[in-house]
């Protein structure tokens, strides 16, 4: 049987003995929001957690909702062409993907979460190094990697340069083939997208990416990254990365692998794609060095 919300909403509204803007004033939108997902309309993922908890929703069930609500042809990976398509500016961009962390990683913001004004210039000058993840328009995950300069990844490794603290001059472009470290800044996504595609599809297309960078000469002797959730951790371990450091006195863990090391029991064709790109293309040059 299909799952209506609207009327789960309603229902649940009454059962609780909510008018609307009672619910509204408990979620933080207006009335006419309210009435809308009662008229029909899904309600936006940065409301869910408070909607479910107005209504006393269990996180199964609404994970359940969402699954059967939401079909496959509604989530797209996107570029910059949503920025451009949308006339939004990078500092928008920054500033919508920092609230997206705030409300996710339960960290103290100078460690683990970044400062839009510090990673604005960076998605605009490293088009290649992110992608969206959205639900008819809406942001609800994304992927972030930056290449980095020699030396850096031993500053992260050691503690001494945090995710939040990476600048412009930490990193190097993608213009010209070479080989570089990788750090993974981000692989975000909404609660309740978790559960269907929504993890496969940021994954995937993380991979294709650096499959096409590869194709294009660009390899990346190293993978690594902070993880600073259960989930995180839990994902760079199923990713086949291994824990090289601390992060700090929080609860911040350094991952790390290469491209070789990366499990093809993950089910993903891009992974035999990408080590294929890596053994037969080229012989891989020397590090940072330009393929001849």
């Amino acid at each position: 049987m299909s799952v209506n919300l609207a009327q789960i909403i309603r229902a649940r509204r009454s059962v609780r003995g909510l008018e609307r803007q009672d619910l509204a004033a408990a979620i933080g939108c207006d009335v006419r929001t309210v009435r809308r997902w009662e008229s029909g309309s899904l309600p936006r993922s940065r409301h869910l957690p408070a909607l479910r908890a107005a209504l006393g929703i269990p996180l199964d069930e609404m994970d359940r909702i969402m699954l059967e609500l939401i079909r496959d042809g509604d989530l797209r990976i996107e570029g910059p062409e949503f920025l451009e398509a949308r006339g939004l500016s990078h500092g928008w961009l920054a500033e919508t993907l920092l609230a997206m962390d705030r409300r996710l990683i339960d960290i103290h913001p100078a460690l683990g979460v970044h400062d839009p004004d510090q990673w604005a210039p960076v998605f605009e000058a490293l088009p290649n190094c992110w992608r969206l993840l959205t639900h008819r328009g809406e942001i609800i995950g994304n992927w972030q990697f930056v290449p980095l300069a020699p030396g850096i990844q031993e500053e992260m490794r050691a503690g001494r340069v945090l995710d939040s603290q990476i600048r412009l001059d930490h990193l190097v472009t993608l213009d010209l083939p070479g080989e570089f470290d990788m750090n993974v800044t981000a692989m975000v996504l909404e609660p309740s997208y978790r559960m269907g595609k929504g993890l496969v599809m940021l994954l995937r297309s993380f991979l294709e990416q650096v499959c096409e960078l590869a194709h294009r000469k660009v390899f990346f002797s190293s993978i690594s990254a902070n993880a600073w959730t259960p989930e995180a951790i839990l994902l760079c371990q199923r990713l086949g990365m291994h824990a090289s450091g601390k992060v700090t006195n929080e609860r911040g863990v350094f991952f790390e692998t290469t491209v070789a090391d990366l499990p093809n029991s993950l089910g993903f064709p891009e992974v035999s794609r990408l080590v294929e790109c890596y053994h037969t293309i080229v012989a891989r040059p020397p590090n940072n060095a330009e393929v001849r």
